[in-house]
């Protein structure tokens, strides 16, 4: 019952979510808060983000091929997550604009972190997650976002005074402004990857899906969950950010631990990934200077996930057939995998089922879990600044042990007769 009235509520909170009907530049809208409306064109936000040339960001898809899977077949081949990296840099520099203008930063302050915001997953590579676990140091946007800058990204740093060193202190984290880039993130995608798990299914899916029941009775209890940007606070002394809400923010770290448990960690969306990063191995090159029909980590940083999704048709010579082979290649999801406690049990396996005939194995991977976020600093009711943890041993236990449950080692399988798909024939004759 409990439960019911948590999803009627839910559902009604939902159904008047959408932002503002009036005309604008780009519609920004953060999930369960207050935060939405139109970036209009003298906006600083849409002036930057024109400079910074971001517009390829619109066809990398915020979560590559992952896709909430439940325990249906539907579900396991649905690709109906679709909010992309231009998206999600827009969002993450409206709530880090926010979090600055509350705690009192100067104009010039805010600015860089709107930028710093802006260009954070700018060399994010076509094919997104799945494609940076190919060659992680060659591929982390992180650390190749200042690749090719041109002339006008380079007037926008210098009216604002700032230097590509500074700008990449604060990409990866580190001092006031890297902090509050780092808590605007989190908030961005788990609120936007949340409506698109929770907001498009019904409340009859809710009650038969435990993933979606609890995040539901999570959000119904407190429908502004979004508005957690507002409680963030500046230990500037330390060169911090703190919470002045640890109930709030609880509710927020289950939220983000049900997704990495149940979403972005599931043993079916890391298969989904583990494709993509397979078929892109087997054309990549470090080498800038190779021919132009292999893949290097600069061609990757120009393309689209349209683009890298024709050029694997190509490669099966599919492109006359390209709606089919696309259609195939996002709703692809592994079929038999199983999981091992460690990486030489699951070599094991590996080795015996390379030796059985008929089967293809596609890989292993290994699940590492994620951080809880439950160092995050609160503020306690007298006043003082302590990690959640220590404010909330018991809560952050459970938060904890999701990200626990995580951990695994999976090796992924095809039974070669069940296996239609066109683009597996890049694997069929020459198993990984």
């Amino acid at each position: 019952m409990i439960a019911q009235e948590a999803l009627t509520r839910l559902q009604s909170m939902i159904d008047s979510v959408d932002p503002e009907d009036r005309d604008g530049e780009y519609c920004f809208f953060l999930p369960y808060s207050d935060l939405r409306g139109w970036v209009e064109q003298d906006d600083f936000l849409f002036r930057a983000s024109e400079m910074l040339h971001l517009r390829r960001l619109d066809g990398v898809r915020t979560l590559s091929f992952v896709n909430y899977a439940g325990d249906n077949s539907w579900g396991k081949a649905a690709t109906n997550y679709n909010q992309t990296r231009f998206d999600h840099s827009l969002g993450v520099a409206r709530v880090d604009e926010e979090i600055s203008r509350r705690n009192s930063l100067s104009g010039k302050e805010v600015k860089i972190g709107v930028v710093s915001a802006l260009i954070h997953d700018r060399a994010t590579p076509a094919g997104g997650n799945a494609t940076k676990k190919v060659d992680p140091e060659r591929l982390d946007e992180e650390i190749w976002w200042h690749e090719d800058l041109d002339h006008e990204s380079e007037e926008l740093f210098e009216e604002l005074g700032i230097t590509q060193s500074q700008v990449d202190k604060i990409i990866h984290n580190r001092g006031m402004l890297g902090k509050i880039l780092d808590v605007a993130d989190w908030i961005t995608y788990v609120m936007k990857d949340l409506y698109e798990a929770v907001g498009h299914v019904g409340p009859q899916q809710w009650l038969e899906d435990s993933f979606l029941t609890e995040c539901a009775t999570v959000i119904a209890e407190d429908h502004a969950i979004g508005d957690i940007y507002k409680e963030v606070r500046i230990d500037a002394a330390q060169e911090d950010v703190f919470f002045t809400d640890p109930q709030r923010l609880k509710r927020f770290l289950t939220l983000r631990a049900l997704l990495h448990r149940d979403l972005y960690l599931d043993p079916i969306s890391q298969g989904k990934d583990l494709k993509t990063k397979l078929l892109i191995e087997k054309f990549y090159t470090r080498d800038e200077s190779s021919p132009e029909d292999l893949l290097t980590p600069r061609r990757l940083r120009e393309m689209t996930d349209y683009e890298l999704t024709r050029y694997f048709a190509d490669k099966c010579g599919c492109v006359d057939d390209f709606c089919s082979f696309s259609q195939e290649f996002y709703e692809w999801y592994p079929h038999h995998f199983e999981r091992f406690e460690d990486v030489e049990q699951a070599r094991n396996r590996e080795e015996e089922l390379k030796n059985t005939p008929g089967i293809t194995v596609f890989g292993t991977r290994e699940i590492k879990g994620f951080n809880p976020g439950t160092l995050l600093n609160v503020r306690s009711e007298d006043g003082t600044i302590l990690p959640y943890r220590q404010y909330d041993p018991k809560g952050a236990v459970k938060i904890e042990a999701m990200a626990q449950e995580t951990k695994g080692v999976y090796v992924y399988y095809v039974v070669n007769e069940e296996e239609e798909s066109d683009f597996y024939r890049l694997f069929e004759n020459n198993p990984v």
